[in-house]
């Protein structure tokens, strides 16, 4: 006789066993899921948020490093606490910026003063600014064209006819130069009929008596730009801060679930380190066992223990997947919001960044693009020893342009001659708007000579087409200088002489290219 033959009704805790061990197993690997699909959420939001603002790029990358592996719990907490203090930084950094931007504003303004009077008017405007007596940028505008008028009020005394004829005020000369700052300055959308409506009249002749609502006009709208943007930076501000709160909600839940498979699997060892005790302790019993009876009844005692030591498992193993599952539920509908969330914000910030680096007018890219493209272009140019050249196009006699047909026809020009470049250059060219009639075009594995050809070809190109404004029909021409980077050249020392190059063939008579 077998004394240690299981019975029908005492091997139940062995299938028990089994199947928690199943369903355990299960456990981990749908945390494990669970993990997988937090990281990707993880990653892509990174991915989303990266390049808006250099100063959070490297956090960004640390954060996609910490979890691009698997989930580190206590790395992807620190990285967050730092993103958090880096995003608090940026909000004090934009409250300095607009002070330093007001003491540069007063330097060149006391420079400029004229009298001893002047300059203490404006020493006295810089420390009420600085003490907070003047509390925004619009108050500051306002006080200073608020003293400049009582300057001119005590300077001179002169009738109202000869205000009326401009005798004392240059309005020509300050109409152009802020004609000029508001054609270079990046329009939102939302402001763009505005000013174009400030561009039409500071072309129109204006006398002293008109020009002050004409600048009130002008400030409000600088002022409604500077509200719209700092609206934008708010939003994304929030929406990094938002971002920063659920990556640490996520990260505790995370830590939660992971808890609670660790104390499972730790049951679970205990659990098997308890029956296989008991069973060792049954051989051993079954060994040294000489009369039948007292085996039978430690035999028994034994599988009480282990059933009750199975039900006490089962009992914890059932709580604790419950609240696994609990979590794990949350966790998903977390990162489902979140998927949407980020969809969502993609779209909004490429179209946000499409806006940064375009210019609005001719759809080129802006300054901005045209340093980001430099950086990469002299990166190559170091790694592979090929030539790269600047050339610098300039539209001529394009004020004279937009004196006689208007601002109208001449951004209708700027939109053509920008599509004639864009479309007949190389596909390896960059070019871009620079500023008003300026455009650059970086010229990679280009020399001196064959930018010159090249240029050349762009340079009759224009002049062959035909522009029509109305019932006219005429000729532009371009000027075009050229600059080839040398070893240890800086961006700035190149520019410089492309542009100098760009003056020599505007000297020799326009409509010619020149290289330095």
């Amino acid at each position: 006789m077998n004394l240690l033959n299981p019975q029908n009704n005492n091997n139940k805790w062995k299938d028990k066993y089994l199947a928690q061990l199943d369903q355990q197993d299960s456990l981990v690997k749908e945390t494990r899921d669970r993990e997988a699909l937090l990281c990707r959420a993880i990653i892509r939001l990174t991915l989303i948020t990266k390049g808006f603002n250099q100063t959070l790029d490297p956090h960004l990358t640390r954060i996609h490093a910490a979890v691009k592996s698997g989930l580190n719990s206590a790395k992807l907490k620190a990285e967050l606490e730092q993103i958090t203090q880096a995003v608090i930084r940026l909000e004090d950094s934009a409250l300095n910026t607009a002070a330093a931007q007001a003491d540069l504003l007063f330097d060149f303004l006391i420079r400029q003063s004229d009298t001893e009077t002047q300059e203490q008017t404006y020493i006295s405007l810089r420390k009420q600014y600085e003490s907070g007596q003047l509390k925004s940028i619009e108050e500051l505008f306002q006080a200073l064209l608020d003293s400049q008028d009582s300057q001119d009020n005590d300077r001179f005394d002169v009738t109202e006819t000869e205000l009326s004829e401009g005798n004392y005020i240059p309005t020509d000369m300050v109409s152009q130069q802020l004609l000029l700052l508001l054609e270079n300055f990046d329009i939102p959308s939302a402001f763009e009929k505005q000013a174009e409506f400030l561009k039409e009249r500071l072309q129109k002749p204006l006398t002293a008596t008109s020009f002050p609502s004409l600048l009130d006009e002008y400030v409000s709208l600088l002022s409604h730009i500077k509200k719209h943007f700092q609206s934008e930076q708010k939003n994304i501000e929030d929406f990094l801060s938002e971002l920063t709160e659920q990556l640490n909600d996520l990260d505790d839940r995370v830590v939660g679930a992971h808890k609670v498979t660790q104390q499972a699997t730790i049951n679970r060892n205990n659990l098997d380190q308890f029956v296989s005790m008991q069973m060792q302790n049954l051989q051993n019993s079954s060994i040294n066992a000489t009369t039948l009876e007292p085996l039978k009844q430690l035999i028994n005692t034994r599988i009480e223990a282990i059933s009750r030591q199975l039900e006490r498992h089962r009992q914890e193993e059932n709580q604790q997947n419950l609240q696994a599952q609990r979590q794990l539920d949350e966790l998903a509908n977390k990162i489902q919001r979140m998927e949407k969330e980020s969809t969502i914000l993609k779209s909004r910030l490429t179209l946000a960044q499409n806006k940064a680096i375009r210019d609005p007018l001719t759809g080129l890219p802006n300054r901005l693009a045209y340093d980001e493209r430099l950086e990469t272009e002299l990166s190559r140019r170091k790694r592979y020893k090929t030539p790269l050249c600047l050339a610098i196009w300039d539209i001529d006699y394009f004020k004279r342009i937009n004196d006689t047909l208007g601002h109208k026809a001449g951004d209708k020009i700027l939109k053509i001659i920008a599509q004639l470049l864009s479309t007949n250059c190389r596909d390896s060219d960059f070019i871009s708007r620079f500023g008003g009639e300026e455009f650059t075009m970086l010229l990679p594995e280009t020399s001196p000579e064959s930018a010159l050809i090249l240029t050349e070809k762009l340079r009759k190109l224009v002049e062959q087409s035909r522009f029509n404004s109305g019932d006219k029909s005429f000729s532009i021409t371009l000027s075009c200088g050229i600059s080839e980077f040398q070893e240890n050249d800086q961006p700035e020392a190149v520019f410089e002489r492309a542009d100098q190059a760009l003056y020599q063939a505007k000297n020799n008579g326009r409509n010619q290219c020149a290289v330095n």
